[in-house]
């Protein structure tokens, strides 16, 4: 049988690819972006990690479902239009036996081209909030899998089944070792400083005025994002993390990208985090008993990523602090209150950690009704 994958949120359909390729006689395709911005044509890591694994991998673009009417929203749905044609070419050309999607508005024209051709789709929802793609193809959707109980009211009237997320089971590896180029003879807690896959601008401003006073109590691993068309932030901190000490500097490592074997490793020895609150990063904190700052993109459709922040901070394993909140006064208020109580942060994580086994779970759900 033949999959066509499609993810928004791109590490549980990893973890899903991976588990799958445990199995016997599944073929499988991805169907994503090839370009993480188009105008500067910077591949995107989907694509990356997805043709490391040997995955077929097909370039797709599309429009978003907006809300609002404007000028920009209608060149949204002509885009939407144009993808949902070239996703009934790629679906009459692999003939997948099941589409899988893992949301966003990539998989919006995927879905609904699956379903007219009599194709089941699947989706998997992450985050603690429904958004407007995962609604509509919750609509279409022969199952929906959720990562949290209290998000199966959200599709009423569907097949839900509570899998939880996906996490990659290179981050369980336990036998990992330390980042080469992270100093090795700091004895300061570590702190994990994310702004998601292509960064955040406000959040690397922030802590860049910031350098001198986190490193003095901390060892900072901070991924930075990718180089975009208006700025590099990576060699801005760099150049920034130059005027420091010589011991401050062993104490600061700034990366565009950590791949899954470094996060592993710093997931199971950092002491707390500073990041942005998407889904996925969210529930790997829980997983590891991570204590957070968590900045919620202002953004967000349906303010998924305030809720998601909302979620962690009400169970008492985070500190919520706003776009509008935010600067380097408040990030170190909220950094000093974090290092002061870590351990208090850190039991109520541990409280409420969710099992592992989010891909086999799904997959015997897929199993359970004939879907594989």
């Amino acid at each position: 049988m033949k999959i066509l994958i499609s993810g928004g949120h791109l590490t549980p359909a990893l973890a899903f690819i991976d588990f799958v390729k445990t199995q016997k006689n599944v073929e499988m395709v991805f169907v994503g972006r090839i370009y993480s911005q188009e105008r500067s044509k910077q591949r995107s890591h989907e694509s990356e990690e997805v043709l490391k694994r040997d995955i077929k991998f097909i370039p797709f673009r599309s429009g978003k479902l907006l809300p609002s009417f404007s000028i920009f929203a209608l060149k949204e749905l002509g885009m939407l239009i144009k993808g949902f044609f070239h996703a009934c070419l790629i679906i009459r050309s692999e003939k997948p036996s099941l589409v899988m999607t893992f949301g966003g508005y990539l998989a919006v024209p995927l879905a609904i081209s699956a379903w007219l051709h009599r194709i089941p789709v699947v989706l998997h929802e992450q985050t603690s909030v429904v958004g407007i793609s995962n609604s509509l193809i919750g609509k279409i959707a022969t199952l929906v899998a959720v990562s949290y109980p209290h998000v199966e009211k959200s599709f009423a009237g569907r097949d839900v089944v509570v899998t939880g997320n996906l996490l990659r089971n290179q981050l369980l590896d336990d036998k990992v070792k330390r980042p080469a180029w992270l100093s090795a003879t700091s004895t300061k807690p570590i702190l994990y400083i994310t702004g998601g896959n292509q960064g955040s601008e406000v959040i690397n401003t922030t802590v860049l005025q910031l350098l001198p006073q986190i490193t003095r109590d901390w060892l900072v691993v901070h991924q930075c994002g990718t180089v975009s068309e208006q700025s590099d932030y990576q060699k801005i901190l760099k150049d920034e993390s130059r005027k420091l000490s010589v011991a401050a500097r062993e104490r600061y490592a700034v990366r565009e990208w950590i791949n899954e074997k470094e996060l592993a490793w710093i997931y199971q020895n950092c002491t707390a985090a500073i990041s942005r609150s998407g889904a996925n990063t969210t529930y790997e904190f829980l997983f590891f008993a991570i204590p957070s700052i968590l900045i919620p993109l202002p953004f967000s459709p349906r303010q998924e990523q305030q809720k998601n922040a909302e979620f962690l901070a009400k169970m008492g394993g985070a500190v919520l602090l706003t776009q509008k909140e935010l600067s380097a006064q408040s990030l170190r208020a909220a950094l000093s209150d974090l290092q002061k109580n870590v351990r208090r942060y850190k039991n109520k994580l541990r409280k409420n950690t969710p099992e592992a086994g989010g891909a086999k779970r799904l997959w015997q759900a897929l199993l359970k009704r004939g879907l594989v």
